[in-house]
């Protein structure tokens, strides 16, 4: 009797914990735009597992229905997700506000040597004379 009780033990409680597990898909969109966004983050609160959105901006993953899920895709807000009783999720990320929308550098210019962190030097067209028909 107290074999046939162990057995049953062994075999059902792991199919109960991993029953409580569910099946999450879902989509990741550009708010504004309604694109689908390829590469986006989707971490598991408090744990190391994670996965990413596909070409489609799709993505499946086994959660527990009291996860969080964290959405982060570069230049995007992070949102924060409660998985609940969902199995379907559809989440339009929204550009970041704070980030930069355009950076332009340029070669020339002045600048004072004091206020550069780092190595700047000039180099004069005259100094780049080499016994060469080409200077690459």
């Amino acid at each position: 009797m107290k074999n046939r009780f162990l057995f049953f033990f062994l075999i059902v409680f792991p199919l109960q914990i991993f029953a409580q597990q569910v099946e999450l898909k879902g989509k990741v969109i550009d708010a504004e735009s309604g694109e689908p966004l390829p590469g986006v983050t989707i971490l598991v609160d408090k744990t190391t597992r994670g996965v990413t959105t596909d070409i489609d901006g799709t993505f499946e993953i086994r959660v527990d229905p009291s996860n969080k899920l964290h959405f982060s895709f570069i230049g995007m807000d992070t949102q924060t997700i409660e998985v609940g009783n969902k199995t379907y999720l559809e989440v339009a990320l929204k550009p970041a506000s704070s980030e930069l929308d355009e950076v332009t550098i340029v070669a020339f210019g002045k600048q004072k040597k004091e206020s550069v962190i780092g190595s700047i030097t000039a180099v004069n067209p005259t100094d780049l004379k080499v016994p060469s028909s080409n200077l690459t």
